[in-house]
């Protein structure tokens, strides 16, 4: 009998995969189109702040919770466009504060982000990007982008992907396309499988059609987007990235002189493709992949911290999952991934440390070390370096007092000082400066129709 029940549940699974291979996959839930569905994820009852969470963040939550919970209920009995409008409004500035909170941003905001899924806030968002009018929309689509915590990203692939790739087909409405790229961005690291369905169903099309604008915004979604599917998307969706050109695309987007961000992201994308043997040559044709080393090397991974605290976008840094993802990087036969992680994970190191987060100090900490002891060099000749010692900067860069930004010039913390001698080294002070970079180089860069966001 066991063995019956075992069948028929396999049998159910392979069904609802195969239903899902197929065009339909973009047509819109019942749950979604339904208002009446979106409260079949919320309760009435008001949420009690967990007892076992750290006194600040219980003390912001009784704070913010009450106001966030009274704006869904607002927005669920909206009578019109405008009453909409104003409460989403008003989550939005909740969930914005708590993203700009020093220390606690991230816990506080993924507390709210929760709240609004388990109180229906989020079906209720899905169901005015599929039915409203464009204003609602955009700022529907403006609050989705924000919310877009891991339970979330779930929620948005089992019911909601469909309603995303249709917005993604309405590519020349400027309105949407900044919440929507960002939208994206946020998907592509879920999981290989919705990687592949947002490569095949127009989400990646949407992304480079992107890169052809001017609007900075909509630029740095699509180069953390590209980078996000180059990462979390598996060798599979990385063969796919190249067959639309992706490397090609990746060329402007690290041209962006006016953004080290968009340009560091681009990077980081053409680097992890590169990793991949299979597709590695045409990586490299793509000419990309030869801007990453000198890039880098212009950069202090200290300053670089300081930028990013001061972003309203990226203060919070990455998750310690996207950290994680970096690490292997270290031990890749490609100095550019080399490169690109060890800077990457030394500015993270910067942000962790002012935000006194030790639990990814320490899950970090003990694989660097791991691949300090194993490293080689992967370079010979004149200019051969020990490029796994890369790891030591960030090292340093976790075991140093975290200083504050803004430091008196000529007083560079060890971490950035150490990345800078290595970097010199291998690169020669020509190529180190950052006057060899904003030089292009001889193959031009591919052509694209103008475009200018407004």
């Amino acid at each position: 009998m066991s063995m019956v029940l075992t069948l028929l549940v396999s049998v159910h699974r392979l069904c609802r995969l195969f239903a899902m291979s197929g065009a339909e996959r973009l047509a819109v839930p019942e749950c979604v189109s339904q208002a009446g569905c979106w409260a079949a994820g919320g309760s009435r009852e008001r949420r009690e702040v967990s007892p076992g969470v750290n006194s600040d963040i219980r003390a912001a939550l009784e704070r913010i919770l009450p106001a966030l919970q009274r704006s869904i209920a607002s927005a669920k009995q909206a009578a019109g466009p405008a009453e909409t409008g104003k409460a989403i409004a008003e989550i939005f500035q909740l969930v914005e504060e708590a993203w700009g909170m020093p220390t606690l941003g991230r816990d506080v905001a993924k507390a709210l982000c929760d709240a609004i899924r388990l109180e229906g806030g989020l079906d209720l968002l899905l169901n005015l990007l599929h039915t409203a009018e464009l204003e609602t929309k955009c700022q529907a689509g403006q609050l989705l982008e924000q919310i877009l915590v891991a339970e979330n990203r779930d929620r948005i692939a089992r019911i909601g992907l469909g309603v995303i790739l249709n917005l993604a087909k309405e590519r020349d409405v400027p309105q949407l396309a900044q919440s929507v790229s960002g939208i994206l961005e946020h998907m592509f690291k879920h999981t290989e499988e919705t990687c592949s369905q947002l490569i095949s169903d127009g989400g990646l099309d949407a992304i480079l059609y992107w890169c052809r604008w001017t609007d900075p915004v909509v630029l740095r979604h699509c180069a953390m987007a590209l980078a996000n599917c180059a990462m979390y998307g598996g060798q599979g969706n990385q063969r796919l990235m190249i067959k639309k050109k992706a490397a090609e695309w990746l060329f402007p987007l690290v041209f962006s002189r006016d953004d080290e961000f968009i340009r560091l992201h681009a990077c980081l994308a053409i680097a992890v493709l590169a990793t991949n043997k299979e597709i590695e040559k045409e990586v490299e044709r793509s000419g990309t992949l030869a801007l990453v080393e000198p890039f880098i090397a212009s950069l202090d991974p200290e300053q670089f911290a300081c930028d990013m605290l001061g972003s309203s976008d990226n203060s919070q840094g990455r998750t310690a999952e996207d950290l994680q993802r970096l690490v292997p990087l270290l031990d890749s036969s490609r100095l550019e991934a080399q490169c690109i992680a060890a800077f990457y994970l030394c500015t993270e190191a910067a942000i962790k440390a002012r935000q006194k987060k030790t639990k990814v100090k320490g899950r970090l900490e003990g694989e660097v070390k791991g691949r300090l002891a194993g490293g080689k060099d992967v370079q010979k000749g004149s200019d051969a370096t020990t490029v796994s010692r890369y790891p030591l900067c960030f090292l340093s860069s976790l075991s140093a007092p975290a200083s504050g930004c803004g430091q008196e010039e000529g007083k560079q913390s060890n971490a950035s000082s150490y990345c800078a001698c290595r970097f010199s080294v291998r690169l020669g002070p020509r190529r180190a400066s950052r006057e060899w970079f904003v030089t292009p180089p001889a193959a031009p860069p591919p052509p694209w129709p103008k475009r200018c966001c407004v």
